[in-house]
């Protein structure tokens, strides 16, 4: 797909591991995004199964796609790698087992460019049962007040149904705590959100967040401790 991104609006970071069985479904959703300006950052984090491969394989039709292999190290030495190598003006993450609404970018990029964070809602998949939050807020100015609301619904640390400003990640040198093997999300959005002068809430369901059956639920936990 000849789509020209030197200059990508948005970077997508996905890191990578063992993740074959759901990896084509994530990455055809990132495809059929409305919003085309992107560029899809891959980090194969020393997957031992296919996803590498298929990494691969969307990056030769998509020149929006990029990869990076590395030896395993673990989901926040991933997510570094992508943010070293992020070229858009903000940023947003994707769990290699999920996937997005075709609506996902654009309604970060409606919001993004009059604040420093937005958060989407997202609809929770588990055993076949969908369950949907979307948060009845649209602007605030006071950034202590969304740390709050979103402790108290307990979404603080959801990396993935939000959207940051390049430039403060860069700015303050904010990266994720690689010998962090739990909270590491929640803590690099605390540390964000210390930077942030005003938020917005997405009106919309658009990230899909899949928990599996209880046996593969087990598995994907022990998977995500060896990274």
């Amino acid at each position: 797909m000849n789509i020209v991104t030197i200059h990508p609006t948005i970077s997508v970071i996905i890191p990578v591991y063992n993740t074959e069985k759901y990896l084509r479904r994530c990455l055809d959703s990132i495809v059929a995004q409305t919003y085309k300006d992107f560029e899809c950052i891959l980090v194969d984090d020393g997957s031992t199964d296919a996803s590498g491969k298929i990494c691969d394989e969307y990056a030769a039709k998509d020149n929006r796609f990029k990869v990076f292999h590395k030896k395993n190290g673990g989901v926040s030495s991933a997510r570094n790698l992508g943010l070293d190598n992020a070229k858009g003006e903000y940023i947003a993450f994707c769990d290699a087992d999920d996937y997005v609404k075709e609506n996902w970018l654009s309604e970060f990029i409606l919001r993004i460019p009059i604040c420093d964070i937005v958060v989407s809602g997202f609809e929770k998949t588990h055993c076949g049962k969908v369950q949907k939050k979307i948060y009845p807020y649209y602007n605030l100015s006071e950034p202590d007040l969304l740390w709050t609301i979103l402790e108290i619904d307990g979404t603080a640390g959801f990396l993935w149904n939000k959207c940051f400003r390049t430039e403060i990640i860069a700015k303050e040198n904010i990266r994720f705590k690689e010998k962090y093997k739990l909270w590491e999300d929640e803590e690099f959005i605390s540390r964000y959100m210390g930077y942030t002068k005003k938020v917005a809430f997405g009106s919309l369901a658009t990230y899909c967040y899949f928990e599996p059956n209880y046996g593969e639920n087990i598995k994907r936990h022990l998977d995500l401790s060896k990274q």
